[in-house]
Order: C-alpha cells, then structure tokens, then sequence
C-alpha cells in the first residue's frame, strides 16, 4: 500500500468542477469588470481581496495550487472530474491524469477565470434568496419622481410604453386587471418597451444587494454597515453582487455545514470534517477533513481499482450516449408519423370529396356513354342493312353513293377570367393551366365543372411557358424566373432565377426540364432544380421545344437541332427557309414546324427529309398540337391570323379551319379528344369532334324514299324505332398486374428502338434504361435481366457464392414460396426463414436468432437477408422506410448483406411518398420487375455496385439470360417509366375504390381491411361457412340470365384463389374507370347474391 498512487483532494477543485462555476470564483479576485464600481470602505480584507493587484493574485493562486497537488513518481497529477447541471458526476471521469503546466485544473483555476460557467451552476452560487430580493434596490442618491411607475409607485421596472402615450413597469401593465390607463382611463396596450428610461435607470448607482437588510418597517430596505459597502450601476449591477464576498453560498461538500459567506469560504474548506472520499459514489463511506483524506486514499480498496473503473464508466458513458441517440431518432420517428398521419387524414377528407364528385359524374357520363353506344350500334346496323339492300336490288353508287362521315370539330365552350392575352396552355390530368400577361396562371376543372379552380401569383413578368413533370407544374416569365408548383394543393414550392433574358418555352423528359431563351437552352434536374447542362449553338431566340422518349427538338431562326436525350448532344440539324422557328410538333412519322413567314413545313421523321410545306394560314403559326383519332392523326395549328387549322397527316390537307377568336391564337393543349387555344383576346375555347349523327339522318332522310328492310320502314323526312342491341359480355382481367398489354404507344416505342448486341454492352437502349435505374435508385450500375425470378436469383448466387451458405428471408416471401426453391437447386443455398406479420415485416429479434455466424462446423454460414417491398402475399403491404434501416444496420452489424425483392417497388414509393432511392439505400442489391404494375410484356432489372452487377452479368449469360438485340424490350420499360409510372396513384385509388364499395355492400362473404390497402393488391379472406375462395373465384367467371337482366350486361371478373379462404384481385394499367364501375357492379351483386 506505501507504493499505491494516490491524488491529493482538493476540494475546491472538486466543488468548481461539479458546479462548473470558475466565473464566479475568479470574480471575486483580480480586476473588476469593466462599468463596475466596487469598493469596502473600512473593511481592509473585503479591499484587498475584490481590488488586489494581478501579481498579488498570481502569487496567492500559486500557493493554493500548490496545497491542492502532491508529488507522486516524479508527476503532479490531480483529479479530472465533471458533474452535469444538477451536481451528479458524468460518467468516464473521475480517474487521475499527470497535471501538467498548461492543464492543471485546480482553484488556481477557478481563481484565474479559465473554465466555463452554465446557468444552473450560476445559480447554484448565489443567494438562496435571489428570486426573492431581485428587485432590492438602495439608491445611492434618490431617483427623480419622473422614473416612478405611477401603478406600483417603484422605480420602474422593464418600462414600456403604452398605447395612451403614458409608461409603466411591464409586470404592472400585464397585472392591471382593467386594462385602463389610472391617468386618463383609456385602454391601454404595450407598443414598445421605453429604452431611453430604462438605460436612464441604469446609469443610477445603488448599493450591493448583500449590503442591504430589511429595515424596522418591513417593507423596504437599507444599508447595512456590516455587509458589503460597493455602490455600482444598476445596469451593472448583476456583475459585482454575482460575485460579491458577501453573497451567502453553500459549503462544496453540503452534508449539513451552515451557509456562509463566500469569503469565509476558503477557510471552511480547510477545516470541513465532511470531506468525502472521491470514491464515495462506488460506495466508500468516508467522510472527514482534507489532511484524513490523503491518508485515506492510501488506504482506499476503490483507488487500486480506479482504471477499471473508469475504464467502466466510460462504456456506460457511450451506451447512454447511444442511448439518447436512439431516443432522438425515436422522437424524430414519432414526429414524421404524426404530421404524415395528419397529412393522410386531410388526403383522406379530399379524396371523400373529390370521389363523391367523380362517382356522381362518371355515373351521368355512363349513362350518356351506354345510350351513345346504343345509337351509334343501332344506326350502323341499320346503315349496313340499308346498304345491303340496295346494293342487292343493283341501285347505281352514283345515285346514292357510300357514307363517309367526315369528323368535324366545333367550339363547345369558353373559359373567361384572365385580365390580359393567354400565351402559354399545359394539362395534367383533369386539370387546365393556362399563363397570360396578367403575371397570373389559372387553373382550370375540365373535368366536372369546368370553372377556375385557383388563380397562382407570383411572377413579375408575362407568363410565357408551362409544363409538367410528375406532381409539378413548372412555368417560365418574362421576369425570366421558372417557378415550381405542387398540383396538389396548386401551391409554389420554388423559384429559380432561371435565364438572363425571358424563358420563352419549357418541355420536360427523363425527370429533365428544358427552358429555352436567347440562343440558349438550359437543361435542369426536374426534382432538384439543380443546373445539368447549357445547350449552345442556337443563333437566335428558342421560341419552341418538344421533347419525345429518346430526344429533344428545339427551333430557332431558320434551324431545328435534334439533341439526344442521353448524351445532351446535337445529333441531326433541319434548315428552313421561312424566318424564325415559332413552333414544333413531332408525331408518329414527322417532324413539323410553323415559322414567322406563315407556312408549316414538314419532314419524314426516319430519314430526315423535307416531304411538303403546308399552306393555308396568312399569319405566324405560333403553335401545333397532335391529336390521335380513330380517323388517323390530326395537327392542329394556331396562327396570329385569329384561325386554327386542322391538318390531316394521312394527305397534308386542310380538313378544317375554326374562327372564333376575336384575337391571335397563342397556344394549344391537348387532353381526352379535346384542343384547348388560348388568345390574345384573353379567352380560352374548348374544341371537341362532333360525335352526333345529324349528317347520317340527313343523309338518310334526303336520300331515301321508302326502304323496306326486317320490318323497319323507312321514308322521306321520318324517324324509326328499333328495339335495344343484344347485351355484349365484358371481361375484366383482375387476376394479376402482370396480364397487361403493351399499349399503342409503347409498341410504338419498341418498334422504332434502337438496338444492339446486349451481350456485348452495345444495345444503346439497354444501356440507357440500366443508366436511368442505377440514378434512380442510387446505385452505381445496374443490369437488364428477362424475368424477375432470374434476377432474384441472380442476385442471391452474386451475394452467395459457395454452397451451403444460408440466406434468411420471409417465411412468405416470394422467393421462399413461388420461384421453386431455385436458390437451393441452381446455388446449394439453405434458407432460414422468419414468420412474417401481417404488414410483410418480420420480427427483428428472430431475424437476429437466425443469424449464424460462427465458426462451429456444425452450423452453416448466414451470408444474406432477403427483404420483400411490396410484400405480394401478405396483401400488397408496403414495408416503412424506418425498418427497412432497421435490418440494413443488422446485417450491416453482422457483416452481411441484403436484398430487396422489389417487384413492385416502383407501388411502394409511390405508397409511401418517398423517392425509390430512399428504399433501395437500405439495401445492397435489388431486383424490380417492369412486367408487373409497370405495363411492360417482359424484364426486370437488378442493380447495385459496379462489382456486383459485373459478376451479375456473368451470372446472367450462366442462367441463359444473356440476350441480343434487347433494345426493344428495353424501350417499352423506359415508356413505362414516362408513361405509366406517373399514374400509379390513380391504381391505389382503383384498388381502394373496389375494396370500399365491397365492404359497403350489404353482404356478409367477405372481409378486408380497408385501411391496410396501401396498393393494387388485394387479399379478400372469405367469411361465409361453406364456401371457398374457389367457388367464389368461379361464381365471378359465370353470368346468369337473372344477373344479365338485373345489371343490364354480362360481366365477368378474373380474379385468383390463393387458398380455401383467401381471394386475391389486382389492379393495373388497362383497367378503366368503367372497368372499375363494371367491377364495383359485379362484386356487389355476386356477394349480395351468396349472402
């Protein structure tokens, strides 16, 4: 024990760290603060310890520093101790440490001024009664009458002024209960606090509060001869009394000592018999003076344990450290939920709404919709009758002739509101925006009511330019400003100070946004807003743009460049002779532009060739729009000639030119049939094909006489009457997501792909859809496989390349249950699996317990977790963000990686409100499959590092995935991407749609959770004893004579059984909302039926 380090306590030392007060010691030696006048007449010791000079304090520090060390092995060394605000000792301090020069923290320290001081610790020193005597204040000279507050009769405190003109004390005006003015009885109200009285007040001199006593009347005070004598500035005043020798403060080692005055606190230390052991928190009992403590410390069984110790407290110190981490992230957690709850609610209550609205109209246009059918059905019939006939009794074509109708578009309406010419027309959905020189941007229902539904501001110049991207609207001004939009709620979300001269056209494609300006196009990141790229070499202003899937078309004077979308590099230039570009328009088979010189020129969109100039207009065309009918394709072109013409492409004519504009014709949309043209004459017109058969009955009554054709007569001038059409039998194909059809204009995408060798990296189109996945998803590459099945398998054998290794996923995950144990056949994989709940997630815990990691050969190794989002079979749950992190920081933990089965990713996200890459940053690998819910006939594609897909493309030419000219197939995920992913809402909304109306039917079959529908999956489980999901799933297939009159038409649902109880349906891009209408009919009176 006689060679047992031990440390010298310094008691002081140990009280200035746990209470972190060095400021208030320091301020009673040294100089004083600056403004402060402090003295002790007649009191030599209180003088010279508040006004000692600096080497007099250097010299008494140096000795307490010295009585506070002891000499040990040739080191000083001290205690290093830290207590937090409440006077407990923070854990991973407490252990000695060599003292050297310029670290030695003892109450030389404290006297020096050199540690910090919190709050709490400042309050720990002073008087026990501060709060009480706060507003003590003994004026050295009295204060004039005028700085007294006229309701508490005081010196004012915190003086304000009010609205009547007149000042008091803060505290009084907020204690008035009347609220008047006790001068002139007016109501009265804080308006400003009253600075100059207040620094009049400050500049005042009073005594030291610890030099006042209450005097014999008990209600004020005065100065007390024995107490401290300073007088200094109430301003200042809070820097002397805080520090002052005759504050009563509190001995460091509590335990009973009476409170004393700080000065007579050095010599209390000295002599305190309540000194404790600085190991008393490991539960040493000693309790004595300084000198006992030394000796103590010798003898102390804590002091040869004290690096273990310490080396303990500081694990405890991380793991709570840790602790309050977790606690953070739990409360940022708990957070989000709630505003995303709260958000969801207000969706909810919109979406109530918004449905009520859609269901009432959609039942009107039904119904018009049934009756046109009929009408059209009925008069086509009787037409081809009528034809029949008379060509069996050889009537000369040259009498009557063959009917041809000619579609014809007419003005159905007018929207009115703007204050100035409308230059710019974008849709979105069932909504219109349009931009005018009034700086605003309306929005318009084209939909149910057609009326304004808001009118935006922002802008301080002439709206020039619309378009949209996803949810966003984007517009470009003349203050040459592009401005961000969220169609939501039609609120603005950013501005981007965009160009140097006014942005006159925006397009978007890719998530890129393209704004055109003086000899400029500048190409943006549709999400962030962030600057890409700057396309140069325009000659003039870029008055047009037109963006497709592979490239961008932009005109200026004379000149249309054809810019590739991937590269951002001009590709093909088309010269024109007609003065500047003002429009663009690219169909399925031509390129055509309207110029400053009248004329509408048009090229072969495959070799690039000039096939005719369209004539016709006798102004600039400012605008063309496309429009595909059952007719063949339409252009329609507005000219500052006040006139809209309608090409046909089939033979570059004029079909129709439409006049009723009272000004020049801007712009133009397209949406559902319709052209909307906004003009300068501050009006938007809607233009819709005229779908009556006026000019059949015409044609009918003038020139026929009297036909006789199965029991219809005919004449001149008459009508007819025929019984209704037989009703036709409608398929709705609810069995998967994955029975879909390439849609015209995706076919459209896979035949005109560019292609290549895949296999040797040289299919342009592949090689730009695997680009596009690996950013959107954040990974560093990505690789294009045939199936989902193979790229999961593919994934697994990458992440596990020997046999018998062991993967732990879902006891319900796809790849567990329906892609044939091919991981074990192809990999000699085990699988270990976790029971998952019913929202598709798995108890973390077990996930844990199934991990094996060790080295005992009788165990195999866990190598990979596989996660599933959506989870398919537990009824298209879509796994949270937060969890999805929970398990990457398991397998992150125990070294091992993790795979997102992600087929219907894209479903999840879209769900979720989040990006695809804020899913896929948990995971290591992950394989989405564009052919389910994505519209896609075939492909999936699986990314992750550049190491791992180099591997994986092995693995893929192994298995026989490695394919050719795959350029086509790619094409049709990248129209997906554009085209059918924007719309996956619109599925949820469906799936939603049908499963409500289900469980509002009056029936008792089966049930589902409504709230749990997240997607476009569905698992309806059958409650009615007897029947199975089977029987159900059949009765679907069949239509009765009972049903078919009771409805009106036969309809057949294709839904799937997956169990004795379990149905499921699923909803995709092919089905319509009539669809859902037929669906909603056929559910509620099949269940209704079995009920």
């Amino acid at each position: 024990m006689a060679q047992q380090n031990f440390q010298e306590y310094d008691p002081l030392d140990d009280y200035a760290r746990r209470t972190n007060s060095y400021r208030y010691f320091s301020s009673n030696y040294g100089e004083n603060h600056p403004g402060t006048q402090a003295s002790h007449p007649g009191n030599e010791e209180s003088s010279s310890s508040c006004n000692s000079s600096p080497v007099r304090n250097e010299n008494r520090n140096s000795q307490l520093i010295n009585n506070s060390m002891a000499l040990q092995e040739g080191k000083m060394v001290t205690h290093q101790v830290s207590y937090n605000d409440t006077g407990q000792r923070l854990p991973g301090f407490g252990e000695p440490s060599p003292r050297l020069a310029d670290s030695a923290m003892g109450f030389g320290d404290v006297l020096q001024n050199r540690a910090p001081m919190s709050p709490s610790h400042r309050k720990s020193l002073t008087s026990l009664h501060h709060s009480e005597t706060e507003d003590i204040m003994v004026f050295v000279e009295p204060p004039s009458k005028s700085l007294f507050c006229k309701m508490c009769n005081k010196v004012y405190k915190d003086p304000v002024m009010v609205t009547c003109g007149h000042s008091y004390c803060k505290r009084c005006v907020t204690r008035q209960s009347e609220g008047t003015c006790p001068i002139d009885n007016q109501t009265i109200a804080v308006v400003v606090a009253n600075i100059a009285v207040s620094e009049q007040i400050g500049e005042m001199f009073i005594h030291c509060r610890h030099g006042c006593r209450l005097s014999e009347d008990g209600q004020t005070y005065e100065l007390d001869p024995t107490r401290c004598q300073a007088t200094v500035k109430v301003a200042t005043r809070g820097e002397h009394e805080e520090a002052c020798d005759y504050m009563m403060v509190e001995c460091p080692n509590h335990a009973g000592c009476p409170q004393l005055l700080r000065k007579d606190l050095e010599d209390h230390i000295k002599t305190c018999c309540n000194v404790k052991c600085p190991h008393h928190k490991y539960s040493c009992e000693f309790t004595g003076t300084q000198e006992e403590l030394i000796i103590h410390l010798k003898m102390c069984k804590y002091e040869g344990m004290k690096d273990f110790l310490g080396h303990m407290e500081e694990k405890v110190g991380e793991l709570q450290e840790s602790l309050e981490e977790k606690d953070q992230e739990i409360n940022f957690l708990r957070s989000m939920l709630g505003k995303l709850s709260e958000r969801l609610e207000n969706l909810e209550k919109t979406a109530e709404i918004k449905l009520e609205i859609i269901e009432r109209n959609q039942s009107n246009l039904l119904n018009e919709v049934v009756e046109n059918r009929k009408e059209r059905a009925l008069l086509m019939d009787e037409l081809s009758n009528i034809q029949n006939q008379l060509n069996g009794r050889n009537v000369v074509q040259g009498v009557i002739g063959v009917y041809d109708p000619q579609q014809m578009f007419r003005c159905r309406g007018t929207f009115v509101g703007h204050q100035g010419p409308v230059w710019c027309l974008t849709e979105y959905a069932e909504f219109l925006f349009s931009g005018s020189s009034d700086k605003t941007i309306k929005v318009w229902d084209t939909g149910n009511n057609y009326r304004c539904l808001k009118t935006m501001e922002g802008h301080t110049g002439i709206v020039l330019a619309l378009c949209t991207c996803g949810n966003k609207l984007y517009s470009g001004s003349q203050d040459c400003r592009i401005m961000v939009w969220n169609i939501e709620n039609f609120e603005k979300e950013k501005s981007v100070e965009a160009h140097e001269n006014p942005v006159c056209t925006l397009t978007s494609a890719k998530n890129m946004l393209f704004s055109g300006s003086l000899k400029v196009v500048k190409v943006w990141d549709a999400q962030t807003m962030e600057l890409k790229k700057e396309l140069t070499g325009m000659n003039h202003w870029v008055r047009a743009l037109v963006a497709t899937q592979n490239y961008l078309y932009s005109g200026s004077y004379q000149t249309i460049k054809i810019w590739d979308l991937d590269s951002l590099e001009v590709v093909h230039n088309l010269e024109t002779s007609e003065g500047s570009v003002y429009s663009l328009a690219v169909t399925t088979h031509h390129i055509l532009c309207g110029t400053y010189e009248n004329v509408i020129h048009v090229w072969e969109l495959s070799s690039k060739e000039l096939v005719v100039t369209l004539k016709g207009h006798t102004g600039t065309v400012y605008s063309m729009a496309v429009l595909h009918t059952s007719s063949g394709t339409k252009v329609f072109s507005a000219s500052y000639d006040r006139s809209l013409r309608v090409w046909s492409m089939d033979n570059m004519i004029c079909t129709q030119t439409l006049l009723r504009h009272q000004g020049s014709v801007a712009c133009l949309a397209v949406s559902r049939g319709r052209i909307f043209s906004g003009s300068v004459d501050s009006t938007v017109k809607v233009w819709q094909k005229d779908n009556s058969y006026f000019d059949l009955f015409l044609w009918i009554t003038v020139n026929l006489t009297r036909v006789t054709q199965g029991g219809l007569k005919y004449e001149k001038g008459s009508m007819y009457k025929k019984a209704a059409p037989s009703v036709r039998r409608s398929g709705i194909p609810l069995a998967s997501d994955t029975v879909t059809k390439p849609s015209p204009g995706m076919r459209n995408a896979m035949a005109t792909a560019e292609v290549g060798d895949d296999v040797m990296g040289e299919d342009p189109t592949v090689n730009a859809l695997q680009n596009r996945i690996a950013k959107l998803f954040d990974k560093e590459a990505a690789l294009f496989v045939p199936t989902g099945t193979m790229g999961n398998l593919i994934s697994v054998l990458t992440h596990c390349p020997e046999r018998g290794l062991e993967v732990v996923l879902g006891h319900k995950s796809h790849i567990f249950v329906h892609e044939q144990g091919n991981i074990a056949q192809f990999g000699g994989l085990l699988t270990s699996t976790v029971e998952n709940n019913d929202d598709g997630t798995m108890d973390l815990e077990k996930m844990k317990e199934r991990i094996r990691l060790s080295d005992d050969p009788h165990f195999p190794y866990t190598r990979l977790i596989c996660v599933e989002n959506t989870h398919n079979y537990c009824g298209g749950k879509v796994i949270p963000v937060p969890y999805m992190k929970k398990v990457y920081d398991i397998a992150q933990d125990c070294g091992i990686k993790v795979h997102l089965d992600g087929a219907r990713l894209m479903h999840a996200a879209v769900a979720l409100g989040v990006q695809a890459s804020d899913i896929t940053r948990c995971v290591d690998s992950v394989n989405m499959c564009f052919s389910k819910g994505l519209g896609c006939p075939v492909g999936s594609i699986i990314a992750g590092t550049e190491d791992f897909i180099r591997i994986a493309k092995r693995r893929r030419k192994a298995l026989g995935g490695g394919m050719r000219q795959a350029g086509v197939l790619a094409a049709a995920a990248m129209y997906s991407l554009d085209h059918v992913l924007p719309k996956l809402s619109e599925e949820h909304d469906k799936t939603l749609q049908i499963t409500q109306a289900i469980m509002s039917a009056p029936q008792t079959v089966v049930s589902v959770d409504c709230q749990t529908v997240k997607t476009n999956i569905v698992f309806l489980t059958v409650t009615k004893p007897g029947l199975t999901a089977t029987q159900l799933y059949d009765r679907l297939l069949q239509v009765t004579e009972k049903e078919e009159k009771d409805i009106g038409e036969s309809i057949v649902v294709k839904t799937v059984p997956y169990s004795d109880t379990l149905l499921r349906f699923v909803l995709h891009c092919d089905i319509s909302s009539q669809d859902v209408q037929k669906a909603i009919r056929k559910f509620s009176y099949v269940l209704c039926e079995l009920s």
